[in-house]
C-alpha cells in the first residue's frame, strides 16, 4: 500500500493536465519549437516515468513466486 502511494506521488510531480498536453509538449520538443522550460518538463516527465516503471517492475519481480 505504501509503495503505491509513493508511486502515485511521483506521478503527481509531473505538471501535465492531460495526455494530449503531454503529446503537444513532445511535439514541440521534437520540432525544435520548444523553450528551455518545455525541454526541462519533458526531461522531468521521462525521469519520473522511468523511475515509476522500474519500481513497478521491481515490485512485480518480488511478488511473483518462481515456478
Amino acid at each position: 500500500m505504501f509503495q503505491r502511494l509513493k508511486l502515485r506521488r511521483r506521478l503527481q510531480e509531473v505538471d501535465l493536465d492531460s495526455p494530449a498536453e503531454a503529446l503537444a509538449l513532445l511535439d514541440r520538443v521534437k520540432t525544435h519549437t520548444s523553450s528551455a522550460e518545455d525541454r526541462e518538463r519533458l526531461a522531468h516527465l521521462m525521469r519520473v516515468t522511468t523511475a515509476v516503471t522500474a519500481q513497478i517492475r521491481a515490485a512485480t519481480d518480488v511478488q511473483i513466486p518462481p515456478g
